[in-house]
């Protein structure tokens, strides 16, 4: 699994997984929403500097993934009925209820182009949403400014929150990511010791799944 955005806190999440009102410009354009079924490929144009909206129900809980071809400067994100929306990436997993959602293309650039996508779908009780395999981590090193770990990555995720520290109580933690099974800490400032953890989540619209705390590694510098 692929993770390239930073993972630390809540507060981080919310920059790159969050969710956030859409107000009502959101929710007028859902009634100009294409109507679409999942599992299957469509092809569209979006002007430039505008948005595009694809209407979805899902008759039973389900984790999603949508696989997109097109220009990279655009906002991919799934709203809700209510116009809460959470962006979302290429092979991003996200586990949703049953229920009618919107999938919104806002394409930042000058000039309309084309795109095509196909929102997977596998079904996903509810009762397993909050059942996550046991997290660990191994091979703490620091060179320079940057801390590696390996972890052994879950399947059915969303992505990781990493916390990494100098206080064994994790606070102020350093923003840090998973990349390929290692965990990555940038720019790191001199301390004595550092302390290290993660623990996955599966990410709805407005909801987030937390597992449990990865063991705790140490290293002393």
């Amino acid at each position: 699994m692929k993770h390239i955005l930073p993972a630390v806190l809540s507060a981080s999440c919310l920059l790159s997984m969050g969710y956030v009102n859409t107000y009502a410009k959101a929710t007028k354009a859902f009634k100009t929403a294409q109507p679409i079924i999942c599992n299957k490929t469509y092809k569209t144009k979006v002007k430039g500097e505008s948005q595009k909206y694809f209407k979805f129900t899902l008759t039973r809980s389900a984790k999603i993934a949508i696989t997109f071809n097109g220009q990279v400067n655009v906002e991919l994100s799934y709203l809700n009925s209510k116009g809460k929306a959470v962006s979302t990436y290429d092979h991003y997993n996200h586990y949703l209820k049953k229920g009618t959602y919107y999938f919104k293309i806002n394409n930042y650039l000058g000039s309309s182009y084309p795109y095509s996508f196909n929102i997977k779908k596998t079904s996903y009780p509810l009762a397993k949403m909050k059942v996550f395999p046991k997290t660990k981590i191994s091979h703490f090193q620091k060179k320079g400014t940057r801390i590696t770990a390996k972890i052994n990555e879950a399947k059915d995720i969303t992505d990781y929150q990493v916390l990494c520290s100098t206080s064994k109580n994790f606070t102020k933690p350093m923003p840090a990511y998973v990349h390929f099974g290692k965990i990555i800490v940038d720019d790191v400032p001199d301390a004595s010791s550092y302390y290290l953890k993660v623990r996955p989540y599966r990410q709805g619209i407005t909801e987030k799944y937390y597992g449990h705390d990865s063991n705790v590694l140490t290293f002393t510098s």
